[in-house]
């Protein structure tokens, strides 16, 4: 609204959001996006973030986990190709057989349940996605988060289309979006519907003034 357009969200598969902008379906992606090098060549990036991202690790509730390093070569779901996979990936490559992944297309409510059950040892994913989706399941007894994840957190942008018309609205939004940071609506936001302040120490992620 502050940015003045008007708009339309469309929800989509994870896989094909990035398609979706090249093929002029939408004209931003909103969807956990952080920042790095090979999106930078791909498209317009936001340059004000409206979020910080810090992973937790999800586990059942009777679990003995306490870190990355206590998985003991069990297994963690993760979605294909998502920031938390690549993380996790990574870690593997200098951590050989710390955990093995298992890759799924399922949703938050069936990693969880996966987890539950003990199909799987645990998950890494947003903390805000992991509390709802286990308040609206009537299953928040049976997991717990915990904070040692090994990733850093990470400033969540838009992603806009490679283009002068995409050029033009990231600067629209993060011109608005910096406005809402400055006089504390994003973090009145954030609260309201996220239930927490994920904006604290968003000034840092900020790269135009």
């Amino acid at each position: 609204k502050r940015a003045g357009y008007d708009i339309e969200f469309v929800c989509s598969a994870w896989d094909a959001l990035l398609p979706g902008l090249d093929a002029g379906k939408w004209d931003v992606v909103a969807n956990q996006i952080f920042r790095s090098e090979e999106k930078d060549k791909l498209y317009n990036l936001g340059k004000v973030p409206y979020g910080i991202s810090s992973m937790k690790i999800v586990v059942a509730a009777n679990s003995d986990i306490t870190s990355i390093e206590t998985m003991n070569g069990g297994k963690i779901d993760c979605i294909v190709d998502d920031y938390a996979t690549r993380c996790l990936e990574a870690y593997l490559e200098e951590h050989a057989g710390a955990f093995e992944l298992v890759y799924t297309e399922g949703t938050m409510a069936m990693i969880l349940e996966d987890i539950i059950n003990g199909r799987v040892a645990a998950n890494i994913n947003d903390p805000f996605t992991i509390v709802t989706t286990a308040k609206e399941n009537g299953i928040s007894d049976k997991i717990k988060l915990i904070d040692q994840s090994p990733f850093d957190p990470c400033y969540v942008v838009g992603l806009f289309a490679n283009t002068d018309r995409g050029a033009q609205i990231r600067d629209d939004f993060d011109a608005a979006i910096q406005t809402m940071i400055e006089d504390g609506t994003l973090a009145k936001l954030s609260v309201e519907y996220l239930e927490a302040d994920y904006t604290d120490g968003i000034d840092g992620g900020i790269i135009i003034k």
